[in-house]
């Protein structure tokens, strides 16, 4: 059965103390970065939590096939064991259930 191109979300939580968050930042924005220049990279976002020491990192391929494709690369590789000595990650993949854009806006009257 052929694949389906449905989008691959790869959603990693991470904790950072506070004094590694610099360091941290600066790998994986080199992951990021390194991702962009793959085949299938869609978009990816950093977010850094209330908490200080905890960050959310997500990054949209187009398929699984290319997220998988993505993390065999071996800059890849070398990048997220160098943010293993940094943070420790709790990394899930996930797929669209449901997807939600802005409604329509009103036209004056309505």
């Amino acid at each position: 059965m052929p694949e389906t191109a449905e989008p691959s979300i790869i959603v990693d939580v991470w904790v950072v103390s506070e004094d590694s968050q610099e360091e941290f930042m600066q790998a994986l924005v080199g992951v990021f970065e390194r991702l962009r220049a793959l085949e299938g990279f869609v978009d990816g976002q950093i977010l850094k939590g209330v908490d200080p020491t905890l960050f959310v990192s997500y990054a949209t391929m187009r398929s699984a096939r290319e997220r998988d494709a993505a993390f065999l690369d071996g800059e890849v590789r070398a990048m997220m064991r160098s943010i293993g000595g940094i943070a420790r990650p709790t990394p899930h993949s996930y797929t669209v259930a449901r997807r939600f854009t802005p409604a329509a806006s009103r036209e004056a009257g309505d």
